[in-house]
């Protein structure tokens, strides 16, 4: 290791520190020293830069892009990055359009490419990005002819679908519906139907809670959500009962289809029943579920022949069916399929047991 002195290009002296062979070591210093001084040559390389943003700045204009948005920074390295892009993209184009002539065509075999909308696709991608770190991020790899073209046919079909959303977006407002009252709240309460369940979607209210956590909804996470069985009955149902409670409440709703709206607001819907006679298959009985607490239904419950309590619920066996349908009737009761057809079951077994026609003590005796 060596210091070895000079005089750069520029006029100014320095010194270089040199390891490896000593033959070698004065060629090197006389290389390094041909050149311009650590301060030129940083001065020489911002010059350079500002020349060419200037340049590119300049380029931009007379090519009428776009102007790109970002910081001062960005914009000028942004511009020469997409004159690049854009000298590239040319060059394609200029090869493909060389090529169709060749061999007589109108667009490029197998796929399906014209000159026309390869010079649209170009323009296109040219004229939506704007913003500058998008062309600085993507500095390593810049999009090619075929992405452009890509995009361009992306945009073309998200056109066409265009008035099909319109509608839609135009359907969803119509089933907006908003409470006349003086405390309606701000903001839309969204129903959805969705692979089985009714999804309600809204920002945290205590009041709006309280309504979904009483018809039986839980929060998955990211909506609340209720899952339509046999129990909770049709999920129209449930969508108006929810919308109306939630109107009366002062929330504007958007429902998912034109009945529900009109049969919420119109309050015509069955409302959901919580009262159930299910089957017990483990013990052969019927089952008297209900959610909310009721001394009047427990007590009449309580005097069905044979009834338990136990586990939430009344048991009932099930020789004693048409209590059970009496009582559900007269409580408002619903009977589950499962509960009506092992009703049903046992009516036919019923029908095999042997009938007799029993003597009075008195006639016996004689």
């Amino acid at each position: 290791m060596a210091w070895y002195y000079g005089t750069y290009s520029c006029g100014h002296d320095g010194k270089i520190n040199l390891v490896g062979p000593t033959k070698d070591r004065q060629q090197k210093a006389d290389w390094h020293f041909s050149g311009l001084c650590p301060d030129c040559y940083r001065k020489k390389q911002e010059e350079d830069r500002e020349a060419a943003d200037i340049e590119a700045e300049k380029k931009s204009e007379e090519m009428e892009l776009p102007r790109l948005i970002g910081t001062e920074k960005q914009r000028k390295w942004a511009n020469q990055l997409r004159l690049k892009v854009i000298s590239s993209l040319n060059s394609n184009c200029e090869k493909i359009e060389q090529k169709l002539k060749e061999r007589g065509l109108d667009v490029l075999p197998g796929e399906g490419i014209g000159m026309k909308e390869i010079i649209d696709s170009v323009q296109y991608f040219i004229r939506v990005h704007t913003d500058a770190k998008d062309w600085i991020d993507s500095r390593d790899e810049p999009a090619n002819l075929k992405d452009a073209v890509n995009e361009y046919r992306k945009h073309l079909e998200e056109i066409a679908h265009y008035d099909v959303i319109e509608e839609i977006n135009r359907t969803e407002e119509s089933m907006i519906v908003s409470p006349e009252c003086d405390f309606s709240k701000n903001g839309v309460v969204k129903l959805r139907f969705k692979d089985g369940f009714l999804d309600v979607e809204y920002v945290k209210d205590s009041a709006f809670i309280e309504i979904v956590k009483n018809l039986g909804y839980r929060w998955s996470g990211t909506v609340w959500k209720k899952e339509i069985t046999e129990y909770t009955g049709d999920i129209e149902d449930r969508a108006d009962e929810l919308g109306y409670r939630l109107l009366n409440a002062g929330f504007t709703v958007q429902f998912p289809d034109a009945e529900s709206k009109e049969k919420a607001v119109s309050a015509a819907f069955t409302p959901e029943n919580d009262k159930w006679i299910k089957f017990n298959s483990k013990t052969g009985q019927l089952t008297l579920v209900w959610t909310k607490r009721n001394d009047t239904i427990y007590e009449n419950a309580k005097k069905l022949p044979g009834a338990k309590w136990k586990d939430g619920a009344m048991r009932v066996s099930m020789e004693f069916y048409r209590e059970i349908e009496d009582f559900s009737v007269m409580m408002g009761f619903c009977i589950s399929q499962m509960a009506r057809r092992k009703i049903e079951e046992y009516k036919e077994k019923e029908q095999s047991f042997e009938k007799v026609l029993t003597k009075t003590a008195e006639s016996a005796n004689t």
